[in-house]
């Protein structure tokens, strides 16, 4: 069983594309499958396209790499375009631990955090509702949420 005491951070550099669009690919797959379609060569060119490292940390557990999370920060919003865990350490507490540790970041700077997801992932959507995230808007397959300023 997977163990989650200790996590830590590091940032991504250009060799990890495959390592994020592997956990892409595992933690999303079924939800853009039922949205969308999954192709397999969009996917990888859509990866390709939107991969930037500078925005992203690697979350790893006893120095393995489980999960990445993306942001982008502005003078008012920290923007979370990825947190995507491997299957094997959701529902561990790591994603209300990593989003707790934005939350009080943006609190501490007084910026807004804002994030996407889609509709039909309701595990995510409870998880951002119960830190305080609200529906700031609805498209056809996404919610966009915030949680305002401290």
């Amino acid at each position: 069983m997977p163990t989650t005491s200790n996590i830590s951070y590091r940032a991504a550099t250009k060799d990890d594309f495959a390592l994020t669009l592997r956990i892409k690919t595992n933690a999303l797959r079924q939800y853009i499958e039922e949205v969308w379609g999954w192709d397999d060569a969009y996917q990888y060119n859509f990866h390709s396209e939107s991969f930037g490292p500078t925005r992203i940390l690697i979350i790893q557990a006893n120095n393995t790499a489980i999960g990445y999370i993306e942001t982008v920060e502005t003078e008012t919003t920290v923007h979370i375009f990825n947190i995507l865990i491997e299957a094997a350490y959701q529902q561990k507490g790591i994603g209300t631990r990593i989003l707790n540790n934005i939350l009080d970041k943006a609190g501490i700077d007084k910026k807004a955090v804002q994030l996407e997801v889609l509709q039909i992932n309701t595990k995510a959507r409870q998880l951002y509702e119960r830190l305080g995230f609200v529906i700031l808007e609805k498209t056809d397959v996404k919610y966009i949420m915030v949680k305002a300023k401290i």
